[in-house]
């Protein structure tokens, strides 16, 4: 409970804006299907991640770097930026979560009705504003 106050309390930001866009993105999937949030975070938060990679690539480097023990020497931003990402993915998975939405037994079928979901205030997202094209290929990933 602790570190769930402090994650969502403001305090570890430090003056920065985060984005909470996955959670959007995963809420719509979680109301469509009634899957567990941190599963469906799981599943869509690298697709997220790898999505807005040429964003700000160096922003994920530095995720790979500081937490994954990536070494950069002889790589490009993105493509440690993408090792990080996989880094990621291969210690949720250590953990046994999910890693596609065809693990709850999702399919593109619902793609449509869940962007809808996602979208219906508009575009959101403060690392990139998020429209329904992104977010269908969001979960097109995610399959």
């Amino acid at each position: 409970m602790y570190c769930g106050t402090m994650a969502l309390n403001g305090m570890i930001s430090m003056g920065l804006r985060g984005d909470w866009a996955t959670h959007n993105i995963e809420h719509a999937v979680s109301a469509v299907h009634d899957i567990p949030h941190g599963g469906g975070l799981a599943i869509l938060f690298p697709n997220w991640m790898k999505y807005n990679l040429d964003v700000n690539p160096e922003r994920f480097k530095r995720l790979a770097v500081h937490v994954f023990g990536i070494d950069p020497a002889g790589k490009t931003d993105k493509e440690a930026g993408l090792e990080g990402i996989q880094a990621l993915r291969d210690f949720w998975k250590s953990i046994g979560a999910p890693s596609r939405l065809a693990d709850y037994g999702i399919d593109e079928k619902d793609i449509d009705l869940m962007a809808e979901k996602t979208v219906r205030f508009g575009p959101f997202g403060n690392f990139r504003k998020l429209q329904r094209e992104d977010v269908v290929e969001i979960y097109k990933m995610s399959l």
